[in-house]
């Protein structure tokens, strides 16, 4: 029986410590200028529709890289004022975001406020980061990469 109980009590403690960690800003809200902020989505496309408008990446082997998270304010109204957000792949390259939208409504299942970002990203990148001021936030556990069809 105490052959047993070790093993188990060992697996417990590694999953504690490295299995069930949070990531700040997917699965927890971080707080910019008063604003919460919580990545809900990240998805890779080859075009992408706004309205009546089609967008594409202008370099082959390119594609956009949506981005959406869910924003909370204690105010009732949200001021972004000049947050700059740019993602980053795993070799380097940087991608600043050249259509930024806020969006009022439910999307995904979720009524509130979001915010949506496409990013210009190569695609065979890897280990995608969202870069917003001070904060880094990992997309690698929310991409969806079935999107690029």
């Amino acid at each position: 029986m105490r052959k047993r109980v070790v093993p188990l009590l060992i697996m417990l403690v590694v999953l504690s410590l490295f299995g069930c960690s949070s990531a700040p800003g997917i699965s927890s809200p971080l707080t910019i200028n008063g604003i919460e902020l919580q990545v809900i989505s990240a998805s890779l496309h080859k075009s992408y529709m706004i309205g009546s408008q089609e967008y594409s990446p202008s370099a082959s082997g390119d594609l956009l890289l949506l981005v959406r998270a869910q924003l909370t304010s204690s105010g009732e109204d949200i001021d972004l004022g000049d947050w700059k957000a740019q993602v980053q792949d795993g070799n380097g390259r940087i991608s600043n975001s050249d259509i930024q939208s806020k969006i009022t409504g439910t999307i995904e299942g979720q009524e509130g406020t979001f915010l949506e970002w496409f990013f210009v990203v190569d695609e065979d990148a890897q280990q995608l980061s969202l870069n917003i001021g001070e904060h880094e936030i990992d997309l690698s556990s929310i991409l969806n990469k079935g999107s690029e069809e």
